[in-house]
């Protein structure tokens, strides 16, 4: 993501670093646990989201199609809501200058618009697909992009592999486009609104559109396919994920848009779920465990050198989705049990 039009790129080259050394250099400090007070159906969360201005936290509750709402200033739960928020919520996405959050419904063809204080429901809007399930939002000209499916693997719209990006305007409630998506299924999307980008990341390349025009620009060849994408706005690099199986460990990537280069790191861990970017520091944060369903921890690390610089275990079994206040230099994370049950908000910070 750049302020200029993206150059052609060919597969870029790529630059493997070998396994971080896991001795810590500092310690993500565990600040609080929030739980689920109050209603005991709250199950499976799936995304997470913070507003740092109002000091608020989200997570989309797929079990009991819920969000919870966090106040992260009082380390506290404010409210559970559902009443009005689409079936089953999946990706979340905030509009930070008007204070609202926008929920996909993956059971559904539809996002929630609602507000940032207490995720009352201000607007639900037809996307035009079957699921919509992953969403990125452009605070600076309050667009929501919403990744969507359907079940035949296409989309209104949609391209050959059967994805479709949904633009919605945050302010007035309504969608503006559809976006099709040719080649690769596309796991989630990403908005640079500094840069004007946006980009929904494939199995080996970055679909990346002009956010003011949406205007397709040429894509972004990667040879390695990542998914749970991050976008550090300070310099317009991404981070995502190589999941790995059983014997196999995951694969850090970060990935230059402007310069067509990418670099790699192993990891120890081989199932993952959420990466963010701290803007201020540079810094990215992954959820991840040797295991399948338990074990996870959350690991910050250095893009310069791509090492570790604190790990720290998660309660719970399982990680849904990790968010960054850059304000108050803290990280947020979603976790469950492994059916789950006993939704929890973790809050770390790293300082120092």
């Amino acid at each position: 993501m750049k302020k200029s039009v993206l150059a052609t790129v060919a597969v870029v080259g790529v630059l493997a670093v070998s396994a971080p050394a896991f001795a810590s250099t500092r310690v993500l400090k565990e600040e609080k646990v929030v739980e689920v007070t109050g209603n005991s159906d709250t199950r499976s969360p799936q995304d997470i989201a913070v507003d740092p201005a109002l000091h608020r936290a989200y997570v989309t509750n797929y079990g009991n199609s819920t969000v919870t709402v966090v106040d992260t200033a009082a380390r506290a739960q404010k409210v559970v809501r559902g009443v009005g928020i689409v079936d089953g919520p999946g990706g979340i996405g905030v509009d930070t200058e008007l204070h609202r959050i926008v929920v996909a419904g993956t059971r559904e063809n539809a996002v929630t618009i609602a507000a940032g204080d207490d995720a009352a429901k201000i607007a639900v809007v037809p996307v035009g697909g079957y699921r919509a399930f992953d969403v990125a939002v452009d605070s600076k000209r309050h667009l929501a992009y919403v990744l969507m499916q359907d079940k035949d693997g296409g989309v209104v719209s949609a391209g050959a592999g059967g994805n479709a990006l949904a633009v919605i305007d945050v302010k007035e409630g309504k969608r503006l486009a559809v976006l099709p998506i040719d080649g690769p299924f596309a796991t989630d999307v990403v908005v640079d609104p500094e840069r004007d980008r946006v980009y929904a990341n494939q199995y080996g390349a970055l679909k990346v559109w002009e956010s003011s025009t949406r205007k397709p620009l040429k894509d972004v060849k990667v040879d390695r396919a990542g998914t749970k994408t991050a976008l550090n706005t300070a310099n317009g690099r991404i981070y995502t994920v190589q999941p790995g199986e059983r014997t196999v460990t995951s694969v850090l990537i970060e990935i230059d848009p402007a310069g067509g280069k990418t670099r790699t790191w192993d990891t120890d861990d081989k199932y993952f779920d959420g990466i963010a970017a701290d803007p201020a520091t540079g810094r990215f944060y992954v959820a991840g465990s040797p295991y399948y369903n338990s074990g996870f921890a959350l690991t910050s690390f250095d893009p310069a050198t791509g090492k570790s610089l604190g790990k720290a275990k998660l309660p719970g079994d399982l990680a849904h989705g990790v968010a960054v206040d850059p304000a108050a230099k803290e990280i947020l994370v979603a976790t469950c049990d492994q059916n789950g049950y006993k939704p929890r908000t973790v809050i770390y910070s790293d300082r120092t």
